[in-house]
C-alpha cells in the first residue's frame, strides 16, 4: 500500500515539475509578501517589454534564506526559460541576505542567491530594493520606471555627465584611486560625454561641489577613498537634500562598507535610492556598493572599477546587473579574493537598460490591423532610417499572446503568432540607447478589409495618447518642458490633415473627439498627431493613433 502511495506522489510531482517548468520566466522577482502590490507595476513593464516575469512571495518559498534559493536553484533547473535576471523585494530585516563571518571581518552579501552551481560565481545577474514598506517600495519602482521608461529629455546634458570623487588618503592608495579616475575619465570621454567632474578632497572640493553636479544631472558616479557607513568629510552629506528632477545617476561606491545588507542596518546607499517620493522621484536609480570594510584592498576595488565601466562604456553591456557581474569577474580573475566578490552588491534593478549617450528615437514599421488568423508577424526597428539589430521585440495580448525575440542585422523580427479573439495586440520595442516604443496592432474580425500600409510608427518622447485605440474620444499630452506654442495636428495615412490644434505651457492637454474640422466622424483607422513649429526643437514629434469602431 506505502509502494502505491509512494508512485502516486511520484507522478503527481512529475507533472507539477513538468508544469513548473512550462511556467518559466527570464525576470524572477522574490519579494515579501507585504510589498508584492508595490512592485507590481515594475514587473508589468519588464514582462511588457519582453522580459518575461514572474513574482514570488516569500509566503511560497520560504522565509529563510536557503529556502528562498533553492526555490531560485529550481526554478534555473527546470524552468523554460529559466530565468536571467533576480529581484529581491524587501529590507533584509523582511528578506534576509546570507552573512560571511570567516575571516573577520563578518559582512553580508545577495551573491549567494545568484549563485547556482554552488562554485561562488553568480550565474544571474541579481540586485535589491532594500524596502522597508510599500511607500520606499513605490519609490525606487518609480524611479526605475522613470530612467528607462521615460528618461527625462528636457535638459539631456545629464546624460552625456558624470563625476568622479577622490577621497585622498594620504598614503600610497592615492595613486591607484587617481588612475581609476583617469580610466573612467577616459572611457567617458571615447563615449562622447561633454562634462566630466573630477571632485578631490586634497584639492579642496566639498560635499557642496558634489550636491550641485548631482542638481545639475549626472548619468554615473564613482567614489574612491576611504570610506565607512558614509562618505566622511568633506564630502559627507544627505542625498535627500538634492533635487536633481529625474535626472537619476547610478552611484559607484568602490570602498569599504557603505551598503549594508543586515537587517536593521542603514547606510549611505540606502539614501541614496530611497531619496524622493513616487511623484518626486531624486537621488539615485541605482546604489552599487560593497558591505565589507577591511584595509588594504584599494587594488582590489580598482578591478572592479576597471571591469564595471569597460563593461558599460567599451563593451556596451546593455543591463546594469551584467556590468555590476563583469566588474566582479575581474576582482575573480585578477585577485581570487572571494571575499571581495561577494562583498560587492547592487541595491536597485539587475536589468535596467543604461544610458551612455541621449536616447533616439525608433522607427518601428508594422501592420496597423491584422486578420484573426494563424500568422506571421513582422516588425522591423531603425533609428535615423539604420537598422536597429539586437532590439527586444514583445508582442502581447491577453493571455493567448506572448512572443519576443531579437532583431536580427537588418533590424528585422517574425514572430509567429495565433490570435484567438479580436482586440488590442500590444508591441513593445526597446533597443540599447533608444527609447522604447510602445505601439499596438488590432486584431480584426474575419470579413473585414486589413489596412496593409507601410506604417512607420515613431517613439515620441514627447507626446503619449490614453487610450490607443480608441473608440470615442482620446486625451493627447505633451509631457515634456519649455514649450511655448506648438502645432498639433491629426493626419490620416494618405498625409491628409483631419485636424489641428494649438499646445502651449497652459495646455498640454488636448482631447480629439474622433471628429474632423467639420464635425464629422471619421472613419476607423491609423492617424498620426503631428507635433510641430515648437520654439525649441526645429524636429517634429509624432505619435501614432488607432481609432476602431
Amino acid at each position: 500500500m506505502q509502494s502505491k502511495i509512494r508512485k502516486i506522489l511520484t507522478i503527481i510531482l512529475l507533472f507539477a515539475a513538468l508544469g513548473f517548468s512550462q511556467e518559466g520566466a527570464r525576470y524572477l522577482i522574490i519579494t515579501h509578501d507585504s510589498l508584492y502590490a508595490a512592485i507590481e507595476p515594475l514587473a508589468q513593464w519588464k514582462h511588457k517589454k519582453g522580459m518575461k516575469t514572474k513574482i514570488a512571495r516569500i509566503s511560497e518559498t520560504g522565509s529563510s534564506n536557503t529556502q528562498i534559493r533553492d526555490y531560485i536553484v529550481n526554478a534555473y533547473n527546470t524552468w523554460n526559460p529559466r530565468p536571467e535576471f533576480l529581484l529581491l523585494v524587501g529590507s533584509p530585516a523582511l528578506l534576509p541576505s546570507f552573512l560571511r563571518n570567516y575571516p573577520p571581518p563578518s559582512y553580508e552579501t545577495d551573491n549567494e542567491y545568484a549563485n547556482m552551481t554552488g562554485d561562488l560565481r553568480a550565474e544571474l545577474c541579481y540586485g535589491r530594493f532594500p524596502a522597508k514598506n510599500p511607500f520606499q517600495c513605490s519609490v525606487m519602482v518609480a524611479k526605475t520606471l522613470s530612467f528607462e521608461r521615460t528618461p527625462f529629455l528636457s535638459d539631456s546634458l545629464w546624460l552625456r555627465a558624470g563625476t568622479i570623487i577622490i577621497n585622498e588618503d594620504g598614503d600610497p592608495d592615492d595613486t591607484i584611486y587617481w588612475n581609476d579616475a583617469r580610466f573612467v575619465v577616459s572611457l567617458m570621454r571615447s563615449a562622447g560625454y561633454i562634462k566630466i567632474d573630477t571632485f578631490s578632497g586634497a584639492r579642496g572640493h566639498t560635499a557642496s561641489d558634489v550636491i550641485t553636479a548631482v542638481t545639475e544631472g549626472r548619468s554615473f558616479l564613482l567614489y574612491r577613498g576611504s570610506a565607512y557607513g558614509c562618505w566622511p568629510p568633506p564630502f559627507r552629506f544627505d542625498p535627500g537634500v538634492i533635487n536633481n528632477n529625474n535626472k537619476l545617476p547610478v552611484i559607484c561606491s568602490f570602498t569599504c562598507a557603505t551598503m549594508t545588507l543586515a537587517a536593521l542596518e542603514s547606510m549611505v546607499g540606502d539614501a541614496w535610492i530611497k531619496s524622493g517620493t513616487p511623484g518626486n522621484p531624486k537621488g539615485a536609480v541605482a546604489f552599487v556598493g560593497n558591505t565589507r570594510g577591511v584595509m588594504n584592498v584599494a587594488a582590489i576595488r580598482s578591478a572592479m572599477t576597471h571591469g564595471f565601466f569597460n563593461s558599460v562604456f567599451r563593451h556596451l553591456t546593455r543591463n546594469l546587473g551584467q556590468a555590476v557581474l563583469d566588474g566582479k569577474t575581474q576582482i575573480w580573475d585578477e585577485f581570487l579574493d572571494r571575499h571581495e566578490y561577494e562583498a560587492f552588491n547592487l541595491l536597485g534593478d539587475p536589468e535596467l537598460c543604461l544610458w551612455t549617450a541621449v536616447p533616439k528615437p525608433l522607427e518601428v514599421i508594422y501592420e496597423p490591423t491584422i486578420p484573426l488568423a494563424p500568422q506571421n508577424f513582422v516588425v522591423t526597428v531603425r533609428s535615423d532610417s539604420v537598422p536597429v539589430p539586437n532590439a527586444l521585440v514583445c508582442l502581447m495580448k491577453g493571455t493567448e499572446i506572448y512572443a519576443y525575440a531579437y532583431s536580427d542585422s537588418l533590424g528585422q523580427v517574425s514572430l509567429s503568432i495565433n490570435p484567438l479573439s479580436t482586440g488590442t495586440m500590444t508591441v513593445t520595442v526597446t533597443a540599447q540607447n533608444c527609447l522604447p516604443h510602445e505601439g499596438s496592432t488590432q486584431v480584426l474580425p474575419a470579413g473585414i478589409e486589413i489596412q496593409k500600409p507601410a506604417v512607420i510608427m515613431k517613439t515620441s518622447s514627447r507626446l503619449e495618447c490614453q487610450p490607443n485605440p480608441f473608440s470615442n474620444q482620446t486625451i493627447i499630452r505633451y509631457r515634456g518642458e519649455n514649450l511655448k506654442t506648438a502645432g498639433l495636428r491629426i493626419y490620416d495615412c494618405q498625409g491628409q490633415l483631419v485636424k489641428q490644434f494649438e499646445l502651449s505651457q497652459a495646455n498640454k492637454n488636448i482631447v480629439w473627439d474622433g471628429q474632423d474640422e467639420q464635425d464629422k466622424e471619421i472613419k476607423p483607422g491609423v492617424y498620426f498627431a503631428v507635433l510641430e513649429k515648437f520654439e525649441f526643437d526645429s524636429n517634429k514629434q509624432k505619435l501614432r493613433l488607432l481609432k476602431v469602431k
